[in-house]
């Protein structure tokens, strides 16, 4: 008859349970500190949208004119759509970070890669100095791939703890306008995993083919969803009931 001991190991321990739920998918997600002192991760989601609804238009009034695009650019967004939530928002992250298959780039490099992505993409477009002349000349082809390789190379770097995708497609969205477009992203909001999808193609084999495809889907006319003028709008109090929506707040 086995001993108590012998029962006790023949279960999984502890780590291997742990273990075997991250490789399932089963573990919680990890609740970041945040200044509403939300603890459930499902409410943060509910708490984030109601913020980042009021604060990612004004994160794309504030980088709108942009000559120049650089990295302190994307940190001014984060820091606009984010700091009602997080202390750190705007602030590059200290720590290595993976999300399933991907392996973003090591964080002392960060800073140094995104200098290069982002120089690489006013050479590449600019006119005289200025990005805005060389994006109004492109046509819905060529700016679906522009915007493809943009998200694909910064999203590699992924500068921030959390709030990368949704501080990024705020880019995009600017650098669209700056083309005299819109990015309607409801149209694929039902396709967040073939979205995800198309990004790691691109982070792990340099295939930007599906994000391309899903640019050209969201391209519209400059300003057909802006929304219209009103009061100055309130940012929500923790707690507050709502459903998650919003056309730029998924991701």
């Amino acid at each position: 008859m086995p001993s108590n001991h012998d029962r006790k190991t023949d279960r999984p321990d502890s780590a291997f349970r742990e273990t075997l739920n991250d490789l399932l998918g089963l573990t919680p997600p990890t609740v970041c500190d945040n200044k509403a002192g939300i603890t459930n991760n499902m409410e943060l989601i509910r708490y984030e949208a109601m913020v980042t609804s009021v604060t990612i238009p004004m994160a794309l009034k504030r980088i709108k004119n942009t000559r120049k695009w650089e990295l302190k650019h994307w940190r001014i967004a984060h820091r606009i759509i984010f700091s009602e939530v997080y202390d750190w928002a705007g602030q590059l992250r200290t720590t290595d970070i993976t999300k399933q298959r991907t392996k973003f780039v090591p964080y002392e490099r960060v800073a140094a890669k995104a200098e290069i992505v982002f120089n690489n993409f006013h050479h590449a477009h600019a006119i005289n100095g200025d990005i805005r002349a060389g994006l109004r000349q492109k046509s819905d082809a060529d700016l679906a791939g522009i915007l493809s390789d943009l998200y694909s190379d910064l999203n590699a770097i992924h500068p921030f703890r959390e709030g990368n995708g949704r501080s990024l497609k705020t880019l995009c969205t600017a650098i669209a306008r700056q083309a005299g477009r819109s990015l309607d992203w409801s149209l694929i909001a039902h396709e967040k995993y073939a979205f995800d999808h198309a990004s790691e193609a691109g982070a792990l084999y340099n295939d930007n083919r599906q994000l391309k495809t899903l640019f050209a889907t969201i391209i519209e006319p400059a300003d057909t969803h802006l929304p219209p003028p009103s009061s100055q709008p309130r940012l929500p109090t923790p707690g507050a009931k709502v459903s998650v929506s919003g056309r730029m707040t998924l991701g």
